[in-house]
């Protein structure tokens, strides 16, 4: 038979059961919760500083790689010991952002050799072959310019192997309208270093006739001449629609005059020569 006393005794045990239950459950309105949704930013301010420091400043990538594994050595032993403390509780997202700069800087420090390599052929003629990255565009000297990774890059008519991003300045030609990404030209340029902080290791100024080993693979291949067979037939429309069509739908802004380039500027209209079709058919929906 339940007493009196039992049955007050079972009410007491069970509030305090159910007020335990209730401080474990978190508060989605309590501060506390909410930086936890932050948690992200300081590895991306981390990634985003280490990044500029290793870019602008050579010597920079070992003393960051040596700070950063000091750094998780001595965290590691923090948690190793169990140390209950504030500073303690950090301790998880500190080891993930010094990873995350010794990763970069490790990165930066792989790709210096090569680059040392390239810079040193600065203001020589040399022979490369390389694989375009990019859309050409029309530079300022009339040049078409676009991004590229040299596959091979010395002096001489057989150039050895030398990984680096380039940037290539190609007289325009019958050839060129197929130009695009995954193509693989062999040329011989005049090179010029680039500043601290660039993509690029060099700046190759082709001169001579250039050569199209490879196209790319197949689906490089078929996208290369839909492109250039859009770009044909846009030729054919009444001005300026033939001029701002092959931007508009593929970024190809070659045909843009400089009097369509200079009224887009005044217009504030100029990003739309380069956007990509599903942002002309956004605008479209947004009309309708």
């Amino acid at each position: 038979m339940i007493t009196p006393e039992h049955a007050a005794t079972a009410r007491a045990r069970g509030a305090s059961a159910l007020q335990g239950v209730m401080q474990d459950v978190p508060d989605p309105g309590v501060p506390h919760r909410r930086l936890r949704d932050v948690r992200m930013v300081p590895v991306a301010i981390t990634a985003w500083a280490v990044a500029l420091l290793v870019s602008f400043l050579p010597w920079a990538p070992g003393i960051v790689i040596v700070l950063s594994g000091t750094g998780i050595v001595l965290l590691l032993l923090v948690i190793r010991r169990r140390i209950r403390t504030a500073v303690a509780r950090a301790v998880p997202l500190a080891i993930v952002c010094l990873t995350v700069a010794a990763a970069i800087a490790g990165a930066a420090t792989a790709a210096a050799p090569a680059r040392e390599q390239a810079a040193a052929l600065a203001g020589h003629a040399v022979t490369a072959e390389v694989s375009v990255r990019s859309l050409p565009s029309f530079g300022a000297d009339g040049r078409l310019w676009a991004d590229a990774d040299a596959l091979r890059l010395g002096p001489g008519d057989e150039p050895a192997p030398l990984r680096v991003p380039v940037r290539i300045g190609i007289p325009p030609d019958a050839g060129s309208a197929t130009l695009g990404p995954g193509t693989v030209l062999r040329l011989t340029a005049q090179t010029k270093r680039t500043d601290p902080g660039e993509r690029a290791a060099l700046v190759l100024f082709v001169s001579g006739a250039v050569e199209q080993p490879s196209r790319g693979g197949p689906v490089e291949r078929i996208a290369g001449d839909v492109r250039a067979a859009f770009i044909a037939r846009a030729g054919r429309l009444p001005e300026p629609g033939s001029e701002l069509l092959p931007g508009l739908a593929v970024g190809d802004v070659r045909a843009v005059s400089d009097e369509l380039d200079a009224a887009m500027k005044a217009s504030g209209l100029s990003h739309l020569t380069a956007v990509s079709g599903r942002n002309i058919i956004t605008l479209h929906a947004s009309r309708q």
